[in-house]
């Protein structure tokens, strides 16, 4: 049960989030591994949300950076959940490093964790934010971390204990030397689940799950409504500068990005 000042706080973010026009919501690339019905359900939990979703025009393992480029993009979200045997060219995982250093958001889910123990996607180590020991299919229980949940908001929209079916990464958060990763969920096997990092002016949100994972006996992540409910929290708090957002240090952070970016629609936020 959450204490009166997180109800609270909830409770305006929640306001302000439902008084804000569809015009106003990030721009998210979906940097896409299969285009198929759980992808078009996921573009769809987000457009609902009041996000303007564009696809990438080839997927993940076939994007450089400029196909298309992130001028205008406000957030990434990563899917890799079927192309993981091609890594992705070196210049489009330069180009999403880049892209966060200067204030983009970055969301992933798996497999980058297994690519990078076998010796791909290394020029993205900044914003993949799980190690892997090993992948685990099945039922999966999420419980969110007591500690970071109550206010933290990519987590706020899901139950404190759900379930989803699937596949997921066996392993636990990267250790940065700086700028830490705040997990904010395990499952039922202490892996470390759902976790967040702030990094240069960016942030990145990480998912140990497959969302885009075929298996017909495990089944697939993003036919969950939890799933796709983070990913679109997820989008929201990695942007970080609508006005439900920008408050308090984050609102000179938001600065720094729209005069670094030339954000002309600063003002609509």
């Amino acid at each position: 049960m959450l204490n009166p000042l997180a109800a609270a706080f909830l409770t305006a973010i929640t306001v302000l989030l439902m008084t804000l026009p569809a015009s106003a919501g990030p721009k998210v690339l979906l940097l896409w591994d299969i285009k198929g019905p759980l992808t078009e359900a996921l573009e769809e939990a987000m457009a609902q949300a009041g996000l303007e979703v564009v696809y990438s025009d080839a997927n993940e393992s076939g994007w450089d950076g400029q196909n298309p480029s992130l001028k205008g993009i406000d957030v990434v979200v990563h899917l890799n959940g079927t192309t993981w045997r091609t890594e992705m060219p070196v210049a489009g995982q330069r180009a999403l490093v880049n892209f966060v250093k200067n204030g983009g958001g970055y969301i992933h889910h798996e497999w980058n964790s297994y690519q990078m123990g076998v010796g791909q996607m290394l020029a993205m180590r900044d914003i993949i934010l799980f190690d892997r020991t090993s992948g685990y299919a099945g039922d999966i229980i999420i419980t969110r971390n007591k500690d970071t949940e109550a206010l933290h908001p990519v987590t706020w929209e899901v139950p404190p204990v759900f379930k989803m079916r699937g596949s997921s990464n066996i392993g636990k958060a990267h250790v940065f030397e700086t700028d830490p990763v705040v997990v904010l969920a395990k499952d039922q096997h202490d892996n470390d689940a759902i976790a967040v990092r702030q990094w240069g002016l960016g942030r990145v949100v990480g998912f140990h799950h497959g969302g885009n994972w075929e298996n017909a006996t495990h089944g697939e992540i993003l036919s969950s409504r939890e799933a796709r409910q983070l990913f679109v929290d997820a989008v929201r708090w990695a942007h970080g500068c609508t006005r439900a957002f920008r408050k308090g240090e984050r609102e000179a952070v938001c600065k720094k990005i729209e005069a670094r970016r030339g954000d002309s629609r600063a003002g609509e936020r």
